[in-house]
């Protein structure tokens, strides 16, 4: 899981530390706020293809599951803000230990409210979109919407932390590369799905909520190589 990042711990030890500080918050100011706006353009990306289809219920659809993805990113940010925080202060003490035992605690922790929502998404579909405020003609392509989004609920959520990580040990800039990554391909995957598939199964919510789910796993799979500390089960801690 380890891969030597492009400046050794020690060098960006020196970095984070000695560098003049405007030039070093430029430096990590830039790609987080490129990321935000990135992050902003995966969400109207279906919308918008949705929308090229002429279903008013199906567009609708993708606003009422909308606080539902914004609430799998605020449990992100919690665990990800969290752990980064206190990884980014162990690795400024050079205690590497202790920065991997928050950063996997984080990431593990993530996972498994990833899962418990996934698990109260899939079960509770027909009141969860009620309480999002489903009309009767949106309720069926918000539930068909949320059932296939729910199981890419735990890889949202884990990417979200490790991008955070990545921040917070002074690597903005592969966190911008892989949500700029996941983004690209799921505008690329849209279209393909939702109007080449709608034509056989014409159920072009589905196909958006498979696109969205398809770039998941891109950034925690780029992440393990840069990240300069280990993740594993062994080293979470309460």
């Amino acid at each position: 899981m380890r891969h030597k990042p492009t400046l050794t711990q020690e060098e960006k030890l020196v970095r984070m530390t000695e560098s003049p500080l405007p030039g070093l918050i430029f430096s990590l100011a830039v790609p987080t706020i490129v990321s935000m706006l990135i992050s902003a353009l995966y969400n109207m990306a279906d919308t918008y293809f949705v929308g090229l289809i002429g279903n008013a219920s199906a567009t609708g659809a993708i606003g009422v599951v909308f606080p539902l993805m914004s609430l799998m990113q605020a449990i992100a940010f919690m665990f990800g803000h969290g752990s980064g925080n206190h990884m980014s202060r162990s690795l400024g003490a050079g205690d590497v230990d202790d920065a991997e035992k928050y950063a996997s605690t984080g990431f593990f922790s993530a996972m498994g409210a990833g899962v418990l929502l996934m698990v109260i998404g899939l079960v509770w579909t027909d009141p969860i979109v009620r309480l999002l405020g489903a009309t009767e003609t949106i309720a069926p392509y918000a539930r068909d919407y949320v059932r296939c989004l729910m199981p890419g609920t735990p890889f949202l959520i884990c990417s979200f932390v490790l991008n955070n990580q990545l921040r917070f040990q002074g690597s903005a800039f592969y966190g911008m590369i892989g949500i700029t990554a996941g983004t690209i391909l799921n505008i690329i995957l849209d279209p393909i799905f939702i109007f080449l598939l709608v034509m056989l199964s014409n159920t072009a919510i589905i196909c958006a909520g498979v696109t969205s789910l398809e770039d998941r796993p891109y950034l925690p799979a780029r992440t393990f190589v840069v990240l300069p500390v280990s993740i594993s089960a062994e080293q979470t801690s309460p």
